[in-house]
């Protein structure tokens, strides 16, 4: 995973008149992991499920706020406590 960021982190100046950061970005990213990664080896992807997970394992529900993570987290202290 990498994370590429293009831009003035104090916002005193533009990038340019008609650019925006993720039309610099996308390319430099692009160039970054075409370099590092040239020379590696294709490999499988190992599609195995690792021991212990559940065929019908999702994760769990989407949480998309922090109300419903803190909710969660409550429920699940409570439940340790019995």
């Amino acid at each position: 995973m990498i994370t590429a960021w293009i831009g003035d982190d104090k916002r005193e100046r533009p990038l340019g008149y008609k650019d925006a950061a993720f039309m610099l970005t996308v390319p430099m990213a692009a160039r970054f992991l075409y370099e590092t990664t040239s020379g590696q080896p294709l490999r499988e992807i190992p599609w195995e499920r690792p021991p212990g997970v559940r065929a019908n394992d999702t994760g769990g529900d989407l949480r998309n706020t922090i109300e419903a993570v803190k909710a969660e987290d409550e429920a699940i202290a409570k439940k340790r406590k019995g």
